[in-house]
């Protein structure tokens, strides 16, 4: 550029100054001005590129990505409740206690102990879901509401003052087989819950036996099964009800559900009662560890208590400990289930054959290592590239036009001048023609006078003299030049 630029018409020397200047020094680039020329915007293009790095670093990225894909599993599970969980004793046949291998599924359940499983086909590295064939339980749910007020409890006309603000209730009995549960919560009626005004709903449910698909999810590096937590009891699917096996009808005779109902009941049966307690007003008495679990709001003002919906907790609660049951009882190595001692089972054993292994179609989420791209960051190191590898392109357009290779060699530049020291070459030489010509001489920058004047450059003299150093000369200072100079 500078050679072409030496070539154009009207060219100043300044011009030519500021070409080699801001072609080699950024900081007289970016103080150019007006003067601002291609050179200048080339050299802090060139000067600014490395900002790319930085740029590039940041165009892309490590992350974990989830890959899902199709499996199949292999899992124990018991497809309907042939084992007793209990007894049931005295005249009334209730559910009394439980048997010794399912009081250990019960503690674990208390004790939100994970579900282990073994050699299932879930990758160690992944997170397996699909559903799983297993006693469950098949739901219908129903429900209704009334409005009391101190004096009117359950829509009658009698008056009353008591009033069933909370209740949760498992229960079960021989003759109907299935799991009930009932549930009774109060909810404002109003802005103005100092008046006991408010509304009361009821809901009943049957729970009945059945072989369901549990969505289920399996850790594979930790060997765990649990339900899906997105899912509730309602996103189990029966395929089929089932049939309890008869066991006999007496005392301290083992039962399918008698353990499961009375596990039930006594963590959660409870019971909120509203009533008026005479010159100190209404009071609330508390049945259980429901009813503050459940409790919304509350001061000294039993009037102001509502309660939150217990269903959905009650049901998931439920189908958890069925879940455990039927995964409990499927990975014990030997399961016998008590019966009643007859002639046939003297020792009031039989063995259960409701367990098998279970294929199950679903898939498996592993975690990936992968690169993401930022295309911001990406598209403006790119950009800057290659705005910079245009321009400086650019500064080379027309060197056709200079008819050999140039460069800013001194020589060539001097020659270029007319340097006194290399008139005798040939004007058109290239700078490594002018090497091999003219290389070996010797030559040195110092002080000179014109021919006339007495003037001699002292040792290691400086590039340049100023001040009382050339006053001290007795010679016109106009006669004194500093020049390269052949020895």
């Amino acid at each position: 550029m500078w050679w072409r630029r030496a070539m154009g018409p009207e060219t100043e020397l300044g011009d030519l100054h500021r070409y080699w200047q801001y072609g080699t020094s950024p900081l007289a680039a970016v103080k150019a001005g007006r003067n601002l020329n291609l050179a200048a915007i080339a050299c802090l293009l060139v000067a600014i590129t490395p900002a790319n790095g930085p740029l590039l670093q940041r165009a892309s990225s490590a992350t974990q990505d989830a890959v899902t894909s199709p499996t199949v599993l292999h899992i124990n599970s018991t497809t309907s409740l042939s084992s007793a969980t209990g007894y049931i004793a005295g005249r009334q046949l209730a559910p009394a206690f439980l048997t010794s291998s399912f009081a250990n599924i019960v503690q674990q359940f208390y004790d939100r102990t994970p579900i282990t499983v073994k050699d299932t086909g879930c990758p160690s590295n992944a997170i397996c879901n699909g559903r799983l064939r297993a006693a469950g339980f098949a739901v219908n749910c129903s429900a209704s509401s009334f409005d009391f007020d101190s004096q009117l409890h359950q829509g009658t006309d009698v008056g009353s003052t008591y009033v069933d603000a909370f209740n949760i209730a498992f229960s079960w009995n021989l003759m109907n087989g299935g799991i009930q549960l009932n549930t009774q919560y109060r909810v404002p009626m109003s802005s103005d819950l100092s008046s006991c005004i408010g509304h009361i709903v009821i809901q009943n449910c049957t729970l009945e036996a059945a072989t369901v698909l549990y969505p289920v999810t399996i850790n594979g590096n930790q060997s765990t099964i649990a339900l899906d937590q997105e899912s509730t009891v309602f996103d189990d699917t029966p395929t089929n009800i089932t049939t309890m096996a008869a066991f006999p009808e007496t005392n301290g005779a083992p039962s399918q559900l008698a353990g499961y109902a009375v596990s039930l009941q006594n963590r959660f049966n409870g019971a909120a009662l509203m009533h008026f307690g005479g010159a100190i007003g209404y009071e609330m008495d508390s049945v259980g560890a429901t009813p503050p679990q459940f409790a919304v709001s509350g001061d000294e003002n039993p009037c102001n208590m509502t309660f939150r919906d217990p269903l959905p907790n009650m049901l998931a609660q439920a189908r958890e400990l069925m879940f455990r049951t039927a995964m409990g009882f499927a990975n014990e190595t030997a399961v016998r289930v008590p019966v009643y001692r007859t002639a046939s089972f003297p020792d009031g054993f039989l063995d259960d054959n409701s367990t098998g292994l279970e294929t199950v179609s679903g898939t498996q989420t592993t975690t990936t290592t992968v690169y993401r791209t930022h295309y911001g960051f990406l598209i403006g190191a790119v950009a800057l590239t290659v705005l910079s590898l245009i321009v400086v392109l650019i500064t080379y357009h027309g060197f056709w036009h200079l008819g050999r290779d140039v460069s800013l060699s001194p020589l060539e530049i001097a020659k270029a001048f007319n340097a006194p020291l290399l008139a005798s070459e040939h004007s058109n030489a290239e700078a490594d023609d002018l090497v091999a010509t003219v290389g070996k001489k010797h030559v040195k920058y110092e002080l000179t006078g014109y021919a006339g004047t007495d003037v001699q450059d002292k040792p290691h003299s400086q590039v340049s003299v100023h001040g009382d150093v050339i006053d001290d000369l007795t010679v016109d200072r106009r006669d004194l030049h500093f020049q390269i100079v052949e020895q």
